[in-house]
């Protein structure tokens, strides 16, 4: 049906059908509409759409991977969706992602921080902190808004045993772990003496006060645009 399909929406569909049951065509011809020039451009993304739905295995992250590094597809949505399939909507190959949290392509490095999740294993969330160490004016953001956003118990301890272990850097520690929900920080550093210098930060952590939740900022910052 692959090779006889006119329907090249058809066609693509079929080809991932067959690539989910491990079929070498199937494989062949999605790799085909993502690197032929000629297909429509939504073909491709749909392409890319199928490796993610497809899951982790070796022919789906390395044709991400390569998507992402090949230079055909810089400044083109087809390389954040490859980013975001990496990540925790397809394959969680989350290590792979880490190059990219700084990109030059702002829409790249941003589809590669929120493609981390609170899954993201003690190894990735490891070299995470260590590149938030580094204190680079873009890299170390990055990081601090990757750990933000997986901020799960294994992130707090990672970025605790820093915290103790790093005297001199200590401020986008501090700083990332202010920003995650005080409740959860509360709970896994309870006891600790890092909690003390955490307190002012967390009382104006998202949604703990009336003036801090996501609507009430938005509402200031329109508020504060008007020309009155």
């Amino acid at each position: 049906m692959i090779t006889q399909e006119q329907d090249q929406r058809v066609k693509l569909e079929a080809a991932g059908s067959a690539a989910v049951l491990g079929s070498t065509l199937g494989k062949e011809t999605i790799t085909q509409f993502i690197w032929n020039e000629q297909a429509v451009h939504e073909l491709r993304m749909e392409a890319v759409l199928i490796l993610t739905e497809i899951g982790d295995s070796n022919f789906t992250r390395d044709l991400l991977k390569s998507i992402v590094a090949h230079p055909r597809f810089a400044e083109n949505e087809v390389r954040q969706a490859a980013i975001w399939g990496l990540g925790k909507a397809g394959l969680k190959a989350y290590e792979d992602l880490l190059p990219f949290i700084a990109d030059e392509e702002e829409s790249v490095a941003l589809h590669a921080i929120g493609a981390f999740d609170a899954n993201t294993p003690r190894r990735v969330i490891d070299r995470l902190v260590e590149l938030l160490l580094h204190e680079d004016q873009r890299v170390a953001p990055a990081a601090s808004e990757a750990l933000r956003i997986i901020g799960s118990p294994k992130a707090i301890s990672a970025l605790h045993d820093a915290y103790r272990q790093n005297e001199y850097a200590r401020n986008w520690i501090l700083a990332t772990l202010g920003r995650m929900p005080p409740e959860t920080i509360r709970r896994e550093l309870q006891g600790h003496d890092v909690l003390g210098a955490l307190e002012p930060l967390l009382l104006c952590a998202p949604g703990v006060n009336w003036l801090s939740s996501e609507q009430m900022r938005t509402d200031i910052a329109f508020l504060l645009k008007q020309d009155l």
